[in-house]
């Protein structure tokens, strides 16, 4: 991250631990923006790109047809969207700058198409039925309960 707030085309904010408001970073240059009381949604709506590993936030980055950029090699844990394809894997550091260069020189088209971001939609968000109506089925489970 030191890395990326370092290019003059980039304006950096980063976002804590969305339930804590922790930083796992020790130090960030003052350039950086530290977005503590900013929503997440409203981040990702503001972003041209987001970068990230593992928080259900990245969700929302997918579904507002933004770019995002995986860093693999940021923690050791594997992401769903990484498995299906559905976002800009970069394995080093030198990729990640690669990314963010590409982005700024206008290139829109991501190296993950809008197919791979459907079908991790379909098999993750909606449990593998396209037309599938998830908040409705929570509101029938919640409302059976009730009346148990």
């Amino acid at each position: 991250l030191l890395a990326a707030a370092d290019l003059d085309f980039i304006d950096l904010v980063y976002k804590p631990h969305p339930r804590s408001n922790n930083m796992y970073l020790s130090q960030l240059p003052g350039s950086v923006k530290i977005a503590r009381g900013a929503d997440s949604i409203n981040l990702v709506r503001w972003a041209d790109a987001v970068i990230g590993s593992v928080s259900s936030v990245l969700i929302e980055v997918l579904l507002a047809d933004k770019t995002l950029i995986y860093p693999t090699f940021f923690d050791d844990e594997k992401m769903l969207l990484d498995e299906f394809g559905a976002c800009w894997r970069v394995d080093d550091l030198d990729e990640l700058l690669f990314a963010l260069r590409t982005l700024h020189g206008g290139r829109t088209e991501r190296p993950y198409g809008s197919e791979a971001s459907k079908r991790f939609e379909e098999e993750v968000i909606l449990g593998g039925e396209a037309d599938r109506d998830v908040l409705g089925n929570y509101v029938d489970l919640i409302l059976g309960r009730a009346e148990l």
